[in-house]
């Protein structure tokens, strides 16, 4: 159910689409993420990249995050590229940031509350304001006080208002 509901997040939403793209050095038969908006593939993954967007883009079963962790030498850095960049599946933006959010959640923040204020990383947003419960009290208080501060503070509210955490849920009142 929870998958279910990532992907239409995804389709309705989207993830964070990039305007313009620097491709990192890669290796040769390292596959390539399309980005929306500009014509053919544009963004040349390293060989890391290239194994959690490929673990992400399984449709079932979700693989774990620690599995996801594991064939990466830099997690954080890897789900981020795919969260920014990965458009295909829908849904492997979305279970990256997630990923980042539950087990990285201290190192990324600042690419987290960013998201919470760039409408191009709307469905990353949405989707994040729906974990808030799972994340440590802290950070989700950060991303709470950022979506209700930036553009997306319409949308942001409902989703802030079903915190069962009672001090998250007054932050939407």
């Amino acid at each position: 159910m929870f998958t279910l509901s990532l992907v239409l997040l995804s389709f309705a939403c989207g993830g964070r689409k990039a305007e313009t793209v620097e491709a990192p050095a890669t290796p040769d038969a390292a596959p390539t993420l399309p980005v929306e908006g500009q014509p053919g593939p544009t963004i040349n993954p390293t060989e890391s990249q290239a194994a959690v967007h490929k673990a992400l883009s399984v449709r079932d079963p979700e693989p774990e995050c620690a599995e996801i962790a594991a064939l990466t030498p830099e997690p954080v850095a890897d789900l981020l590229f795919v969260a920014n960049y990965a458009d295909q599946p829908p849904w492997a933006s979305t279970r990256a940031a997630r990923c980042l959010a539950m087990g990285h959640g201290e190192a990324a923040k600042a690419e987290l509350l960013g998201w919470m204020a760039d409408p191009a990383a709307k469905g990353l947003a949405l989707m994040l304001l729906t974990e808030l419960d799972q994340l440590p009290e802290p950070l989700a208080m950060e991303l709470a006080q950022a979506a209700l501060a930036g553009p997306l503070a319409d949308e942001a509210r409902p989703r802030i208002a079903k915190s069962q955490n009672a001090s998250l849920s007054a932050l939407a009142q």
